[in-house]
């Protein structure tokens, strides 16, 4: 039940506040960039290097669409962790142990979907006005 619960206001959260900032039918912005200028981009948008004004633009795209991505997959996180904590319970043995490290792993997975979704909100917010273009440390 409250699975469901969730899973109906993240459904309703998602249509109204997530859809609208990003465009249906684009491509991956990151999709026509090299390997190595895709993870440049995303050490940008993470804020482990300094932004650079020449590509600002791909990179406040790119930080939309992770923020898209990382909204969607915390918004169905929690039905999945709740579905397998579910059966944490109702199992015994050596499958306790199995669906027990899934969770951790699921734990895992989310913190770091979080610290993606908050990275990604912090660069579009501080180069919405040019702010990390004129400070060198922009942490």
């Amino acid at each position: 039940m409250a699975g469901t619960g969730t899973l109906i206001i993240g459904w309703i959260y998602h249509v109204k506040r997530i859809r609208p900032a990003v465009e249906v039918g684009r491509l991956n912005v990151l999709m026509s960039l090299e390997s190595d200028e895709q993870k440049w981009v995303r050490r940008q948008i993470l804020r482990k290097i300094p932004t650079e004004q020449a590509h600002l633009d791909v990179s406040r795209a790119a930080a939309v669409q992770l923020r898209k991505t990382a909204a969607t997959s915390l918004l169905i996180a929690p039905v999945v962790l709740f579905s397998v904590s579910s059966n944490l319970f109702h199992t015994s043995g050596g499958v306790w142990w199995f669906i027990a490290c899934v969770l951790l792993v699921g734990l895992i997975a989310v913190a770091q979907t979080v610290r993606e979704f908050r990275s990604a909100g912090l660069f579009l917010h501080e180069t919405e006005d040019g702010w990390a273009l004129h400070h060198a440390d922009h942490r």
